[in-house]
């Protein structure tokens, strides 16, 4: 591996147990981690991988950092399962890395993402209990969110600035048992030094709310509207009488319209956010709001009315529970539904096409 010698590896044995025996697998101890493969499973379908990276990467924040799995679960299984996300998707290719067989992609990422948003109460905890405080869903709160919030803050920030912050919290705590408090340290130093306080003086803001928490978040369009305006066009005096030979309005009007977005805040969760406006000659603007009203307006008046607004267009924020309310249009794409249908009449031939085969 071109990478020995560059990163701190631990010395490693991965033991894959009988099937009889997979209860034990899936299991981190310092140095010895267990794995969980099956006989004869598709290549498309990463499980054995999956489990593989997830326990190795324990052996850093569990084993060489040394933080308290069971005081700040979050700080161990949270980054844990971030990692192993990472390391998927660089390995195997964002949205495929979970499942790739049969035309059907699914991303590590985004399984994990969808355990914590499809939770039936994702604000019954923060992730600052004890583990054993927990009431409910402890896998999907200290696993799934803690990666979600943590994909979230990278692509905030950047992942030049994520790396540096993991790899200063890495360097600089490894085996003196971190606390949260100590993570966080760390990452109010390296965002102020790179980001000149872009996001205030400090990110205490984002973690009062992600880790310390309970609230969701969700961001929605819930309104487009375009109302046509008419100017008279022409050359007109003092007394806005028409000042033509013939002393008659230009009877011809220039087409404007007056339109307006409206977005709404629906969680508890404060994030600056972005919103694409799209308008029907083409022209777009890419507006920028710090998303703490509940509500903001964004007026134009425009030759061409806006068709479409996409909340986030870039994805960042990784923690908006229901993506789908993200976007509205007002004059519905076809060419989405054509897609699907294409691709559903394509199965259904071939499906006939091997019945045919058999008779």
């Amino acid at each position: 591996d071109k990478n020995v010698g560059k990163y701190p590896y631990p010395n490693l044995t991965v033991v894959d147990p009988p099937f009889r025996a997979l209860g034990s697998g899936g299991m981190e101890y310092p140095t010895l981690v267990t794995g969980l493969s099956l006989w004869n499973l598709p290549y498309g379908i990463k499980m054995s991988e999956i489990v593989t990276a997830h326990e190795v990467a324990h052996n850093y924040f569990m084993g060489m950092v040394a933080s308290n799995e069971f005081e700040e679960p979050w700080l161990d299984e949270g980054f844990t399962q971030y990692f192993e996300t990472k390391i998927m998707s660089e390995t195997y290719g964002k949205k495929k890395s979970r499942m790739n067989l049969f035309g059907i992609n699914i991303g590590d990422f985004e399984m994990t993402r969808s355990g914590y948003v499809g939770m039936r109460n994702p604000s019954i905890s923060s992730n600052s209990p004890f583990a054993w405080e927990i009431p409910s869903g402890y896998g999907n709160l200290t696993y799934r969110k803690t990666a979600t919030w943590l994909t979230t803050l990278e692509r905030m920030l950047g992942s030049k600035t994520m790396t540096e912050i993991m790899k200063s919290y890495f360097s600089r705590w490894s085996f003196k048992h971190p606390t949260g408090k100590d993570f966080i340290n760390i990452v109010n130093e390296i965002v102020a030094k790179n980001h000149d306080l872009k996001f205030g003086k400090n990110m205490n803001w984002f973690f009062d709310q992600t880790v310390y928490g309970t609230g969701i978040c969700d961001y929605k369009v819930t309104t487009i509207r375009n109302r046509l305006v008419s100017t008279a066009e022409g050359v007109f005096n003092d007394s806005l009488i028409a000042a033509n030979n013939n002393d008659k309005i230009n009877e011809d009007k220039k087409q404007k319209y007056n339109s307006k977005v409206i977005i709404h805040r629906a969680g508890e969760i404060k994030l600056p956010i972005e919103v694409l406006i799209h308008f029907k000659n083409g022209e777009e603007i890419l507006e920028t709001w710090d998303g703490q009203e509940r509500t903001k307006i964004f007026r134009y008046k425009n030759s061409s009315k806006v068709t479409w607004a996409k909340i986030d267009p870039k994805n960042k924020i990784a923690l908006d529970v229901n993506i789908k309310n993200n976007s509205l249009i007002i004059e519905p794409n076809k060419t989405i539904t054509q897609k699907y249908t294409a691709k559903f009449l394509f199965w259904i031939e071939n499906v006939m096409l091997s019945f045919g085969m058999l008779f």
